[in-house]
C-alpha cells in the first residue's frame, strides 16, 4: 500500500507527500524488490518542467539511490542514464559524459545503450563541440535504425551542419525529408532545408522550399517564418513587388498571427525606401483598422505620425512656399498630430507615448516658429493634454515632462522643477527627456541623481541582441554620454573618460559624440595628453550641430591648455573671443574675459613675453623701365 501510494502521489507530482509516502516505504522495505522503480519515479518528478517542482539536484539524489540499492539490474542501468539527464540540466557536462562513457562500456541493452549515445551527442551539440556531436548522432543514426533516436538524431545532423557547413546540410536535410515524410520534424527540417539552400546561392530552390513548407503544413510552427524568409529573399534581390506580394499572402492566410504586424510593416518599409510615403502611410492605416486593440497598433499610429512629420518637412519652408504646399504643410501637421495623440488616448501605457509625445512637441515648435502658434499656445496645449489624462498618472507625468522640454528653452528652473515634481523611476520617458532632466541634475551638482537618471534610460531602452533599431542605440548612447559626464563632473575622470571611450567605440555616428569629445579632451589634458586634446576640441568648435553652450566651454578649455602649454598668445585670443562668438553664454563669457585679462595684465608686468609681431614684408621698389 505504501509502495502504490507513493507512486500515484509522484504521478501527479504532489511532492510534499509523495516524499512522506516514499520515505515511509523505505524506513520499512528499503530493499524490497517491490520498490525497485519508485526512487526513479521520485527522480523523474523533479526533472518536470515545473519551476515550482524543477530540481535536478534532489533528482539526482534519487538516481543514485537507485543504483545503490539494485546494482546489476535494469532499474539500475536505467537510473544511470536519468541522473547524466539531470547531470546535463545542471549543466555539468563532464560528470554526465563520464556516467554516460561507464554506463556503454558495461555493453548495456540496446533500448539503454541508444539513450546513453544519444545524451552524449546532446551533450556535444549543447557545448558546442559541431563535429563532435555530428559524429555522435550519425553513429545513432546508423547503429539503431527504427529507433526514435535515430530519427531525431537524422533530423539533428542536417540541422547542425546547416549552420557549420550548409552544402552538406542540404543533403542531410533532403535525406531526411525523404526517409520520415510522416515525422513531426519534417516542417522543421523544411525550413532548415530552405535556409541552407539560400546560405550556399541556391535562393530559386530556397524560395521554392519556404514555399512548399507553408503550403503543405500551413498550421506548422515553422510555416508563418517561412513567409518572412521569402520576403528577405526577394528584398535583398530587389525584387520588391514580388516581395510585397509575399507579405500580402502572408498577411491574408494568418490575419491573427503575432508577426502580422512585422508584415505590413515590410510592406511599408519597401513603400518608403522607394520615396512612397503615402502608400506606407496607408499601409499602417490599414493595420490599425484593422487591429485597432493590437499592442502593435500604437507602434504602427507612431509610424504614421512621424510619416507626416516627413510629410510636412519636405515641402520646404512654411514662409516661402506657396499656398498649394502650405495647405499640404498643414495637412502633414494635422494628421502627425492626430495620430501621436490616438497613441496617448488608445494605449497609454505603451512604449510608444514617450515618442509620440516628442513628435507633438517638434510639431508645436514648427507651428511657433512660423508664428502660426504663440509660446502661450504652445504651452496651454501641453497643459490641456496633461490635465485630460488626470486619471492616468504615468501618461500625464509624460506630457509634464514634455512640457517641460518646452519650459526649458526659456525658463531652466521652472522646467527642471516640473521635471522633478513629475519624474518617477518606473515610468518609461523619451531619451531626450530623462537627457535634459539629466543635464539639469549635472547642472545642479545632483551627480549622484544624475547617474541614477541615465542608468534608468539604459535600462529602459535595452539593446537586444543583433544590435537594435537606431533609436534603441541613440538612447544607449545618451546613456553613456550623460553618465560619463555625470561621473566627470563628480572628480571621477576616469570612469566619466571610460564611459566615453565606450560611447566613441560603439556609437560613433551619435551626435552626442560632440559632447563626448569635450568630455574626453578633458580627460586627456588631465592625463597631460594635450594635443590629442586640441584635436578634439577644435572639431567641437567647427561642428554646426553644437550647441552654442558646448563650443563656448570647448574654446574656454582651449584656453586653458594653450596656457598651459605657455602659448600665451593663442590662450588669449580664445578666452577674449568666447565673449565676442557666445556672448548669451554668460558664466563662460565672464570667465574667458577674466582669465583673458588676467594673462594681458602679466604681459604688460613682463611676467610672461609678449607676442612677437610679425615681420612685416619687405616691398621692393618697382625697376624703371630702360629708355629704348
Amino acid at each position: 500500500m505504501l509502495y502504490y501510494i507513493a507512486r500515484r502521489y509522484a504521478a501527479q507530482h504532489l511532492a510534499a507527500k509523495a516524499e512522506e509516502k516514499y520515505n515511509a516505504f523505505q524506513a520499512a522495505y528499503k530493499t524490497d524488490p517491490l520498490g525497485q522503480d519508485l526512487p526513479l519515479l521520485m527522480g523523474a518528478m523533479y526533472l518536470q518542467p515545473d519551476p515550482k517542482l524543477k530540481d535536478p539536484d534532489k533528482a539526482t539524489k534519487y538516481f543514485t539511490e537507485a543504483a545503490t540499492l539494485f546494482p546489476n539490474t535494469k532499474v539500475a542501468a536505467t537510473a544511470v542514464l536519468m541522473q547524466a539527464q539531470a547531470m546535463i540540466q545542471l549543466k555539468r557536462y563532464d560528470e554526465a559524459l563520464k556516467v554516460l562513457d561507464e554506463t556503454l562500456a558495461k555493453k548495456p541493452a540496446k533500448e539503454l545503450a541508444v539513450d546513453a549515445e544519444f545524451y552524449r551527442a546532446s551533450i556535444f551539440a549543447e557545448t558546442g563541440k559541431t563535429a563532435d556531436a555530428v559524429a555522435a548522432y550519425k553513429k545513432v543514426r546508423d547503429t539503431y535504425p527504427g529507433t526514435p533516436q535515430a530519427e531525431q538524431s537524422h533530423f539533428q545532423v542536417g540541422q547542425l551542419l546547416s549552420g557549420s557547413d550548409a552544402k552538406a546540410a542540404v543533403g542531410e536535410l533532403q535525406s531526411f525529408v525523404v526517409k520520415f515524410p510522416k515525422s513531426d520534424l519534417v516542417p522543421p527540417a523544411i525550413f532548415a532545408l530552405g535556409g541552407a539552400q539560400n546560405v550556399t546561392g541556391q535562393k530559386d530552390a530556397a524560395l521554392a522550399t519556404f514555399k512548399d513548407l507553408a503550403a503543405k503544413f500551413p498550421t506548422s510552427a515553422p510555416a508563418p517564418f517561412a513567409f518572412f524568409e521569402r520576403a528577405k529573399i526577394l528584398n535583398a534581390s530587389q525584387k520588391l513587388d514580388e516581395c510585397m506580394a509575399v507579405m500580402r499572402e502572408f498577411i491574408k492566410g494568418y490575419a491573427n498571427d503575432p508577426s502580422v504586424f512585422q508584415a505590413y510593416d515590410f510592406i511599408a518599409q519597401i513603400h518608403t525606401s522607394q520615396g512612397r510615403d503615402a502608400e506606407a502611410i496607408a499601409t499602417y492605416d490599414e493595420f490599425v483598422g484593422k487591429h485597432a486593440r493590437d499592442p502593435n497598433a500604437a507602434k504602427a499610429l507612431h509610424k504614421a505620425s512621424t510619416l507626416w512629420k516627413k510629410h510636412t518637412d519636405a515641402q520646404g519652408p512654411y514662409l516661402a512656399i506657396e499656398e498649394a504646399k502650405r495647405v499640404e504643410w498643414r495637412k502633414g501637421v494635422e494628421k502627425s498630430t492626430a495620430a501621436a495623440e490616438r497613441v496617448l488616448t488608445d494605449f497609454p501605457d505603451s512604449p510608444e507615448v514617450a515618442q509620440a509625445l516628442q513628435i507633438l512637441l517638434e510639431v508645436q515648435r514648427l507651428q511657433l516658429t512660423v508664428k502660426l502658434k504663440t509660446e502661450a499656445e504652445v504651452e496651454k496645449y501641453f497643459g490641456d493634454l496633461a490635465a485630460k489624462f488626470g486619471g492616468n498618472p504615468g501618461t500625464k507625468a509624460k506630457i509634464i515632462f514634455t512640457l517641460a522640454a518646452y519650459t526649458f528653452e526659456k525658463d531652466k528652473a521652472k522646467a527642471v522643477q516640473q521635471m522633478a515634481t513629475a519624474y518617477k523611476p518606473d515610468l518609461k520617458f523619451a531619451p531626450e527627456d530623462l537627457d535634459l532632466y539629466g543635464l539639469a541634475l549635472i547642472d545642479g551638482k545632483k551627480y549622484d541623481e544624475a547617474i541614477a537618471v541615465y542608468q534608468k534610460l539604459a535600462k529602459d531602452y535595452p539593446l537586444p541582441a543583433g544590435g537594435g533599431s537606431r533609436d534603441v542605440q541613440e538612447a544607449q548612447a545618451i546613456a553613456l554620454a550623460g553618465e560619463g559626464k555625470a561621473m566627470q563632473e563628480k572628480g571621477d575622470k576616469a570612469g566619466g573618460g571610460a564611459k566615453f571611450s565606450e560611447l566613441e567605440k560603439l556609437y560613433a555616428w551619435s551626435p552626442k559624440m560632440l559632447e563626448v569629445n569635450y568630455g574626453i579632451a578633458l580627460d586627456l589634458h588631465e592625463k597631460k595628453q594635450d594635443e590629442d586634446a586640441v584635436t578634439r576640441l577644435l572639431a567641437v568648435i567647427k561642428a554646426p550641430k553644437a550647441t552654442a553652450e558646448l563650443r563656448a566651454k570647448s574654446m574656454l578649455l582651449l584656453g586653458k591648455i594653450h596656457e598651459a602649454n605657455r602659448r600665451f598668445a593663442e590662450a588669449i585670443d580664445n578666452y577674449v573671443k568666447i565673449s565676442v562668438y557666445y556672448s548669451a553664454i554668460k558664466p563662460i563669457a565672464a570667465e574667458g574675459l577674466w582669465l583673458g585679462g588676467q594673462l594681458l595684465e602679466r604681459q604688460a608686468t613682463g611676467e610672461i613675453p609678449m607676442p612677437t609681431p610679425a615681420p612685416k614684408p619687405v616691398v621692393k621698389p618697382k625697376a624703371t623701365p630702360a629708355k629704348k
